[in-house]
């Protein structure tokens, strides 16, 4: 579901309603001295219960498994007495039977409710017995409509309603003894975003297919959160991946509907800050299709609908009497909806060419420069030229610093961590492309260590006139509150107090592994950022090295093995790692900022560090603790693309070294064993797999084992570490048809069927998906190591 949809709704329903809406689960009706009841979302996969025993823990069977015992507790003084239950991994179909237990026990059999096809004029569907009543709701009324079931079939006219776009509600039949099958419904509609990809709606049921430019995608590719979807591509050089742009026609097709849309072209060609407009095109050649515009900055937003005359558009923000008053950088959406309620959406920045100095990162991103057009970063210091950097834009969609997106230029990228200079508060950095040149001048900002118990940030900034600063509760990946700050001097912000932005509360829980920055704004939108010490530890067991980053100075090491201890000490070094949070901290840049810096303590053939050895170091100021975890990488394969080790509990691998690398795959041991295989070619996997010399990753919270790939010819034999990283893939029936789907995508295997996935399929596969890991002559040994492996975790 789109932002601007979910406002849309939001404007339509109450808090309530809209949680409904969105979930598809129907709330239960009950008072205290009702029977106690239960509510089932068979797509959603929902249970929820009404008028159950104060205090009492909730079970919940299915089909007279337990699944659940004791999950939750009924509120003691409780209104309702309900509850509510949804796992991934519980999978609740027509006719299962459910049975709840929370001081007395309610057992249900889930009706054969379907809904066959939705529009905002009529809702169609099946279920039975006939004669059995279904009854329509909507979210945002208490009105209801109703229809008996006749020869399986229901139907309900919604046009005494009048629906649009963001209308919801539920579908429920309800048995005499007052429980009930619910449904969500929504008008089918959907959004398109070609700058991030981006294909996302709602109101179509499950599953969907997502058409672009007569290529389709399905099944696992989807991501589905109650009754919307989303999914997000990749393209890039080498991907097979659809590219969004004007003109494309994207149809979504599922159970309950199918539309069309075709991808319009919106800008945003300028705005008046002193006269608080904006303006853009439009190639959407019919003028009674509206623009929905939303713009906002961390403590501020307005909302408003125009219409393009001649393809051109006019938005004056004073004319809503909102208040709200246009400043540079402001974050901008634009929605333009079709006829019947599908719409294309785009993210803007009201400022044009601009950049951000990342003082602790020591980066310069450069954002909305025209493409095709090189780009020159010079650095001034003290009247003198001391660094000079030429670059071309590439496309991107998103910011560095996360809230403020890129528009319709490109993004450039300058690293001076490798020097010859870092660049400091009062260094002059012009960037320049042609005729457009923008200056900025370094200003003094800083961020103490936040105060974790009172969820406060403070720090100082110097800036030039009619700057302005934008504080950041954490990293923006985190989706966390934003403040804005005002115009320098000494500054803080605890983020306790409910005071509302667009997105989020201003409450925030601030940890040790927060990372509050700032954001300093100069007058023609460039910035520079700073964000606060997050002192860390990390630790290589297999290489005996621990790293203590970016504490306040020197730090003291304290290991305790059983009864053996360890204490070190060891000044730091400035080490340019991108943020503690990074791997690439054992590239060892040396630079002459006062931070970030880590300390390391080699202590190969000193210390043997071990799984479950408790670290600590401290500066005076700062502590930070963590037990070793038990992690051994085995193999790093680049003829097989596989990892495998030995691990107690489940872990990440990331392959390449920060920023640089792809990263992101868990992976859970089996029996104290874990391997995984990057599947060449499939997103985000480079297309041939490991390449040999690749750094590699196993990581468990502060425990990182790295080790190099490297092209190791196999015998047969040792192919078990890859048929278990497939199997382990395809642990359930479910996981196996996804496997067997995701190799199909990357490999011509029509004549397998996904819904005939039986162990020898499986094996068969195996056989089949890699020619890197299958040579000719060791087939028949791997299907037979195959099936010693598969039967070993099969049972």
């Amino acid at each position: 579901m789109s932002a601007t949809l979910i406002r849309r709704l939001l404007s339509m329903t109450s808090a309530a309603a809209l949680a409904i809406a969105i979930t598809g689960l129907a709330a239960p009706a009950a008072t205290a001295e009702a029977p106690p009841t239960l509510t089932v979302d068979p797509v959603s996969d929902l249970v929820s219960g009404g008028s159950f025993t104060p205090g009492s823990d909730v079970s919940l069977w299915l089909n007279g498994v337990l699944v659940a015992d004791s999950f939750t507790q009924i509120d003691p003084q409780c209104g309702d007495c309900g509850f509510f239950f949804q796992n991934p991994e519980v999978d609740i179909a027509i006719g299962d039977t459910v049975t709840v237990t929370a001081g007395v026990t309610v057992t249900y059999v889930v009706a054969p409710l379907v809904i066959t096809s939705v529009s905002a004029a009529a809702i169609h569907g099946e279920s039975a017995p006939d004669g059995a009543t279904v009854v329509v709701t909507r979210d945002d009324d208490e009105a209801t409509l109703e229809a008996q079931v006749v020869a399986g079939d229901w139907a309900v006219d919604l046009t005494p309603w009048q629906l649009g776009v963001g209308n919801a509600g539920t579908v429920v039949q309800t048995d005499e003894a007052g429980n009930s099958t619910s449904l969500a419904w929504s008008v089918p509609a959907f959004t398109a975003d070609p700058g991030q990809d981006h294909v996302s709606g709602w109101g179509f049921g499950r599953p969907v297919t997502v058409t672009i430019g007569g290529v389709s995608w399905t099944g696992d590719r989807i991501e589905y959160e109650g009754d919307s979807f989303n999914v997000y591509f990749g393209p890039g050089p080498g991907s097979t991946e659809p590219d969004i742009v004007p003109g494309t026609t994207v149809t979504v097709t599922g159970p309950y509907a199918s539309k069309s849309l075709t991808v319009v072209d919106l800008g945003l060609t300028g705005w008046d800050v002193a006269q608080n407009t904006l303006w853009g095109t439009t190639d959407d050649p019919d003028p009674n299709h509206a623009l929905f515009l939303w713009v906002s900055r961390p403590d501020a937003d307005t909302n408003l609908t125009v219409f393009a005359d001649g393809g051109v558009w006019l938005a004056d923000l004073g004319a809503d009497g909102s208040g709200y008053e246009l400043r540079i950088n402001d974050r901008l959406e634009i929605a333009q909806v079709d006829a019947d309620g599908d719409e294309t959406q785009v993210h803007r920045v009201v400022a044009g060419p601009r950049f951000t100095v990342g003082l602790e990162v020591q980066e310069v991103v450069g954002l909305d420069w025209p493409l095709g057009q090189d780009v020159v970063l010079t650095v001034e210091r003290a009247g003198t030229s001391v660094f000079s950097a030429t670059t071309s834009p590439t496309a991107a969609t998103e910011a560095y610093g996360g809230w403020l997106m890129t528009g319709e230029g490109g993004r450039v990228y300058f690293d001076l961590t490798k020097g010859p200079i870092q660049t400091v508060p009062g260094d002059v950095l012009t960037m320049s492309s042609g005729s457009v040149v923008k200056t900025q001048v370094i200003p003094s900002l800083t961020v103490d260590l936040p105060d974790y118990a009172a969820d406060s940030v403070s720090g100082t900034a110097d800036l030039p006139e009619d700057s302005f600063l934008t504080l950041s509760a954490d990293t923006f990946w985190n989706g966390p509150p934003m403040h804005g700050l005002g115009s320098g001097g000494d500054w803080s912000w605890a983020f306790t107090t409910d005071q509302g932005t667009p997105d989020e509360s201003t409450e925030y829980d601030i940890t040790e592994s927060s990372m509050p920055f700032v954001f300093a704004t100069d007058a023609d939108g460039d910035m520079t950022e700073s964000h606060a010490p997050v002192p860390d530890v990390r630790v290589d067991p297999m290489a005996d090295r621990v790293w203590a980053s970016d504490f306040a100075g020197p730090t003291t090491l304290t290991i305790t093995s059983g009864t053996t201890t360890y204490t070190g000490s060891a000044d730091p070094t400035n080490v340019l790692t991108r943020g503690s949070w990074n791997l690439d901290m054992w590239v060892e840049r040396t630079g002459n900022l006062p931070r970030p810096a880590v300390s390391l303590y080699d202590l190969a053939g000193v210390f043997d560090i071990r799984g479950g050895d408790h670290i600590s170091v401290t500066d005076g100021v700062s502590t930070r603790e963590l037990v070793v975890a038990d992690i051994t990488v085995d193999t790093a394969n680049a003829s097989t693309d596989v990892m495998s080790g030995h691990a107690t509990q489940p872990l990440t691998l990331h392959m390449g070294d920060g920023e640089g690398g792809y990263w992101g795959y868990g992976v859970t041991p089996v029996d104290g064993q874990w391997s995984y295989w990057f599947e060449p070619g499939v997103f985000p996997n480079p297309p041939d797999g490991i390449p040999a010399g690749m750094h590699l990753q196993a990581v468990d919270g502060g425990t990182v084992v790295r080790v190099t790939a490297t092209a190791t010819p196999i015998e047969p034999s040792e192919l078990v570490p890859t048929v278990q990283a497939l199997h382990l893939k395809a642990s359930t029936e479910r996981a196996l048809l996804a496997t067997l789907q995701s190799a199909q995508r990357s490999y011509d295997r029509s004549k397998v069927k996904a819904g005939n996935a039986s162990m020898e399929a499986f094996i068969i596969q195996v056989t089949k998906l890699s020619p890197k890991t299958i040579p000719t002559a060791a087939a028949n040994q791997l299907v037979a190591d195959a099936r010693a492996v598969i039967a070993a975790h099969s049972g």
